[in-house]
């Protein structure tokens, strides 16, 4: 849907008249949008704070096409600020009179937010959590640049500390660059709030498509029950859209991870998975590191392995065996054996890719060929399958136990091309398989 370009400056024209510039009406029509209270034919003389008729039919009509362009671009998740609309960072008072553009912004939105407030009162709504919820959402987001106290208080509960002017004006920046993610996230959740689903304790929860994730936790804020909602969610993103995976499992663990709180990873750290009101948050963890490995983006996977391990000491969920691979396949290969080290396995799942670090940074040399009979030993399959002596299964088995085909099969399936880009390793396979 495209604006004729003429547009915006009529509409600037209209609201210069009345003492307005066009970013406040620009925040108006946002918090319309997100409160679900934009109407095509809206008129415009109480949003300008004129007697009715005042406005002519002509100059809302402008203002008219100009809200109905800004809805749907808002609701394509296309919103953009003008040019000019920043914080000032010399001054922090200045952010707060009249002619500042994000100033004028954040009373547009607040004008919104006003009108529903009057409809909650009048009855005209109903005060229902959904619309709180979208409320909540605006005030920590758009109000620090509507009210210098406001701010203060704002950063200073954030910080746990009494900010001051200077103090907070980096923070206000920082705000203000966050604004277009966290206007996107708002923007998600208002659209989802009239297709939250329901369900009976009997039905099947949300059967058939997914849609905006972020409408599934409008009003959701117990951590129980934001556990339960990712818990269900999970399994089916997972399977989804490839392009929609990675964004869809970030956004759960977002929220998995604001429910627990910061504090409670302070005080568990190390326990994970012992602690039962994690697990949700691990398997989250554990599902973004497979993402980002099955994308190729392996520096991110193993950002996530080892917050894994660092939030669970015990490694519940086998993140060192991953782990262990991807800092071979981009040769870290100290890493991987300081790693391998610190759990001594006795497995082949650690014990071969042991090995190969070895042989990776020694060649063949008493200490990787030591290394590699130790994993021979440990499964006697691995070298075969690796060499194409024994075929691999074309199903991977559900279950392995130490020493058997099925942790061959495993094992092999997940790190042959590992072996095999790594050069002379074959070669060095097949010699130490003939002299056994």
């Amino acid at each position: 849907m495209g604006v004729n370009p003429a547009l915006p400056r009529k509409v600037s024209e209209v609201l210069t008249k009345y003492g307005w510039d066009i970013e406040y009406f620009k925040g108006f029509i946002l918090g319309l949008v997100w409160l679900d209270l934009f109407h095509e034919n809206s008129r415009y003389e109480a949003f300008l704070d004129v007697e009715a008729g005042e406005l002519s039919t002509e100059d809302n009509d402008i203002l008219g096409q100009y809200a109905t362009y800004l809805s749907h671009e808002i609701e394509m998740e296309r919103y953009r600020f003008s040019a000019g609309c920043k914080v000032n960072e010399k001054s922090f008072p200045a952010n707060y009179r009249k002619e500042h553009k994000l100033f004028q912004w954040a009373c547009g939105v607040n004008m919104a937010c006003r009108i529903l407030e009057v409809m909650l009162e009048d009855g005209d709504v109903e005060r229902e959590s959904a619309n709180l919820y979208i409320l909540d959402k605006i005030a920590e987001t758009v109000f620090p640049f509507l009210d210098k106290q406001f701010a203060l208080d704002f950063f200073s509960e954030i910080n746990e500390a009494k900010m001051t002017s200077g103090e907070c004006l980096p923070l206000l920046v920082k705000l203000r660059t966050d604004l277009p993610s966290m206007i996107r996230d708002i923007t998600l959740s208002s659209q989802m709030i009239s297709e939250i689903p329901t369900f009976d304790d009997d039905d099947e929860p949300f059967d058939g498509p997914i849609g905006n994730i972020h409408g599934y936790f409008v009003g959701v804020t117990n951590l129980y029950d934001v556990n339960d909602v990712v818990d269900d969610l999970l399994p089916r993103v997972m399977v989804g859209n490839k392009t929609e995976r990675l964004k869809s499992v970030k956004t759960l663990l977002d929220y998995s991870e604001k429910a627990l709180g910061g504090e409670f990873f302070t005080q568990n750290k190390g326990h994970f998975w012992g602690v039962h009101e994690t697990r949700t948050y691990m398997r989250v963890l554990t599902a973004l590191a497979e993402v980002y490995r099955s994308g190729l983006q392996r520096e991110k996977a193993i950002e996530c392995y080892e917050k894994s391990l660092l939030l669970c000491d015990n490694d519940n969920l086998g993140a060192r065996y991953l782990l262990a691979d991807l800092y071979v396949e981009l040769r870290r290969v100290d890493d991987a054996l300081a790693l391998i080290a610190k759990f001594n396995d006795v497995g082949a799942m650690m014990l071969f890719t042991k090995a190969l670090a070895l042989f990776l940074k020694m060649g063949n040399s008493t200490e990787a060929k030591k290394g590699l009979k130790a994993a021979m030993k440990s499964n006697g399959f691995v070298v075969p399958m690796l060499l194409d002596i024994i075929p691999i299964a074309k199903e991977l088995p559900d279950y392995y136990g130490l020493g058997d085909e099925n942790e061959a099969i495993l094992y092999v399936a997940h790190n042959r091309l590992l072996w095999r880009n790594t050069p002379g390793a074959l070669e060095w396979l097949q010699q130490i398989e003939i002299k056994k």
